[in-house]
């Protein structure tokens, strides 16, 4: 019992012994005639005393203990009822620079004063539609909440997490603060880096489809050239033929208008071509429904003058689907995998001289495949083939054809582009979901 009648000891407890010295002197003086009676409640009581005193003991050592864990957590733990502070820890001290709760409250009515706020995040204000700052964390459990507070010119941020305590009638709140700033900080810098990234990705990209175009108008050129061949051979014909006739005294009316039809038939097929090659590679600003037999026929009349001259037989099925998206993108994206097919049947010198191109709808696809018999890819390219700058052809190989196509069928138009090889060549199928199906 070492302690129990020590004076700081007693002074903790004057109300309970005065109390027992008052009972004491009750059981006395009633019980004079029984003064063993006496002795042995006496005795009781100072037994009593002994387990209030452990009892009051035990309270005091927890109190100090949750103390001391209150006081050695690094997160700031302040007790509030959304308003007035009723307790804080000794980091809310050191944090603030403040030696006192009651110096804190000369200042400030609230620690919510305090919040800042910042454009760009989500931080908690002092007050929101009205709402107590503390009730909007109870009413929004499944949010991360942060505040912001700016201090000795620095923003600190803090993650906020708030649990109820109810003594009685009187309701507190245990609210912690975690400072997240460095993980904010970095946060903001990876978004920043992503962002970075994503407009060097867009940039990249669009430098990659300008390439496109000047590579597809290059073969525009190419294309019209071999177009214009025969007509500009047939024009100059006529006119060697007219200096032939001049010569052999042949020029009359007949002769003159025969030779003018002539001429203009070539002339209308040449402008004809022009007018063609403009309209597919005129940039699409609006996505359309088009018909998808019609823009492979167009694709094939812009090369049908190499495929001809290279002795290139082109077959295509008749069934047809419609589409929504960019009717010159998606020729352009015909137009790269027939030339491909074109090109490997040349340089790899087949007997078997053909593409043929089937067009076809399932349940719940719409299908187009463009088979050739060029001999096919070879396996250890088999995996690069839709890298940008990646080319089969060396020098004459741009590596963007494919490339743009998958972007153009699989981003822009939300389809499919794959190929895999055949016994003797290679085949690529580009497929739609059934849009009509998914609408009934």
């Amino acid at each position: 019992m070492g302690g129990l009648f020590n004076l700081k000891t007693i002074k903790n407890n004057l109300f309970i012994i005065a109390i027992l010295i008052i009972l004491t002197f009750i059981l006395t003086k009633v019980g004079m005639e029984h003064p063993i009676l006496t002795t042995i409640i006496f005795f009781l009581l100072l037994i009593l005393y002994y387990f209030f005193y452990k009892l009051f003991k035990t309270v005091n050592i927890s109190q100090k203990y949750l103390k001391s864990v209150f006081d050695t957590q690094n997160n700031i733990i302040i007790v509030t009822n959304g308003k007035f502070l009723t307790d804080v820890n000794r980091s809310f001290f050191d944090f603030f620079d403040f030696k006192s709760l009651k110096e804190f409250r000369d200042k400030y009515d609230c620690i919510c004063e305090l919040f800042d706020n910042i454009n760009g995040e989500k931080v908690i204000d002092k007050k929101v539609n009205g709402v107590n700052w503390v009730e909007l964390i109870f009413s929004h459990p499944q949010i991360e909440h942060k505040v912001l507070i700016k201090l000795n010119n620095r923003e600190y941020f803090f993650k906020v997490n708030a649990k109820k305590m109810d003594f009685d009638k009187d309701r507190q709140n245990l609210v912690v603060f975690t400072d997240i700033t460095e993980l904010q900080s970095y946060q903001n810098h990876l978004e920043d880096k992503v962002n970075i990234e994503i407009e060097k990705r867009i940039r990249q990209e669009q430098l990659l489809i300008q390439q496109s175009k000047m590579a597809a108008m290059g073969e525009m050129i190419g294309a019209i050239a071999h177009q214009w061949q025969q007509p500009l051979n047939g024009l100059a014909l006529m006119i060697q033929d007219i200096e032939e006739a001049y010569k052999s005294d042949d020029i009359n009316e007949i002769y003159i208008k025969s030779s003018v039809s002539d001429s203009m038939k070539q002339i209308d097929f040449m402008s004809n071509t022009i007018n063609q090659f403009r309209n597919f590679f005129r940039p699409n600003k609006k996505k359309i429904t088009f018909d998808v037999l019609d823009a492979i026929k167009d694709a094939i009349f812009i090369i049908s003058s190499q495929l001809k001259n290279n002795r290139i037989k082109l077959s295509l099925s008749e069934d047809s689907f419609k589409i929504e998206g960019f009717a010159n993108e998606f020729k352009q994206v015909i137009l790269n995998i027939i030339s491909n097919s074109k090109d490997a049947i040349i340089s790899n010198q087949k007997s078997i001289k053909e593409i043929d191109i089937k067009i076809y709808k399932t349940d719940n696809l719409s299908v187009i495949k463009i088979r050739d018999y060029g001999g096919g890819i070879s396996i250890d390219k088999i995996d690069k083939i839709f890298e940008p700058y990646f080319t089969t052809k060396g020098i004459n190989g741009t590596g963007i054809g494919l490339y743009i196509s998958k972007i153009i069928i699989e981003d822009s138009m939300g389809g499919e582009l794959s190929f895999y090889n055949t016994n003797d060549g290679v085949e690529f199928k580009i497929e739609f979901e059934n849009r009509e199906k998914e609408k009934i």
